[in-house]
């Protein structure tokens, strides 16, 4: 038995020597990526990579190139805080009240002072708009003329902060620069899947993923059918019963007119720029009073028009805020709260028709 016994228990020897060998194998392939990640991000903190990404892209000259290598730098930034903070940086209160459904979180404000401060020592003569310290101090700019002077940044340090704070993994960093009373650059950077939005008004639209350093212009699906189209919503802060009411009613029509998906993702920034990269055929939101505000809309609004989306309001942005005819609708408003971005006309079309029924 012994003799039997002894080449079985070589044979287990050997087998455990190779397994110990693939484990520190597998060990190092792990350290060596880790330190890589480590490289990478040391690098995003420095600000190299925004020269980097910059160079990926097909965006010339020095016009804004200051401007957009500065927002790339605090997208970075603050999408590096986003992803690796722990459980008690996602806590949250809540901006109207106890019982809320507007979170903010310690990661938001660091994010935004952030930002603002880099902005302002770089760019001492521009004007911020950020979300928290608009919702902080109350006061909110509310017309696109009054961006004509001087430029003026549009921030959101965090949009999905329901997801981010749920630790699901869908929430992005918004940064867009308005000059002249209309949006010209844009940069959202969505942490968890490492992929930065860039755009330029004039010279396009790109998506940079930085796992892959690679980078490829943006364009929208060109879907013109709604049965063919996958539409993005979100119902937002919306809770009142005429709100409600009308919201379901509206995805009630457009499910009953065989659209082909609707869904929600949870981050209006990230909507539209699906849309901007062919991933939806269209986002609709604000069906009512509630919507997404100018920090929603700034960055991500200039990446949809450079893939070639188009943008209408379901209603318009005045005092009495009736609804907006055919002629009103075609004259997009940051600082209103209902939008439709489509790949397609044709599409926005169908929706806006459909929803306002």
């Amino acid at each position: 038995a012994g003799a039997f016994l002894q080449p079985v228990q070589l044979k287990k020897k050997i087998m455990n020597k190779k397994l110990f060998a693939v484990i520190g194998i597998a060990g190092a392939i792990t350290t060596f990526i880790i330190f890589k990640v480590r490289q990478r991000r040391l690098a995003q903190l420095k600000g190299t990579a925004a020269r980097q990404i910059f160079q990926l892209t097909g965006f010339r000259g020095d016009f804004l190139k200051a401007e957009l290598l500065t927002a790339i730098e605090l997208a970075l930034k603050c999408g590096l805080a986003v992803r690796e903070c722990d459980a008690s940086r996602r806590e949250a209160s809540f901006k109207d009240g106890t019982d809320g459904i507007d979170p903010v979180t310690k990661t938001d404000q660091d994010n935004e002072d952030l930002v603002t401060s880099t902005i302002q020592h770089r760019f001492p003569g521009h004007a911020i708009i950020g979300e928290e310290a608009s919702a902080a101090s109350g006061k909110i700019v509310s017309t696109l003329g009054d961006l004509s002077h001087p430029p003026t940044w549009i921030v959101d340090p965090i949009d999905g902060t329901q997801n981010f704070v749920h630790g699901m993994p869908l929430s992005c960093v918004s940064i867009g620069l308005c000059m002249g009373g209309r949006p010209v650059l844009g940069v959202v950077y969505e942490p968890f899947r490492d992929e930065l939005f860039l755009a330029l008004e004039g010279q396009g639209a790109y998506l940079v993923s930085l796992e892959l350093s690679t980078a490829r212009r943006l364009f929208v699906d060109g879907v013109r059918t709604l049965q063919k189209a996958l539409v993005l919503t979100d119902p937002g802060y919306e809770r009142s019963e005429e709100g409600v009411s009308k919201m379901t009613s509206a995805y009630a029509t457009l499910l009953r007119e065989r659209v082909q998906a609707l869904r929600v993702i949870g981050s209006t920034v990230l909507s539209i720029c699906w849309v901007a990269c062919g991933r939806a055929s269209a986002f609709v939101i604000g069906f009512h009073k509630e919507g997404g505000k100018s920090w929603d809309y700034a960055a991500a609004y200039v990446i949809a028009k450079e893939s070639g989306a188009s943008f209408t309001t379901i209603q318009t942005t005045t005092a009495e805020s009736k609804p907006a005819t055919n002629e009103t609708a075609t004259s997009f408003d940051i600082f209103g709260s209902s939008c439709i971005c489509a790949g397609t006309t044709s599409l926005s079309n169908q929706i806006r028709s459909l929803v306002t029924r």
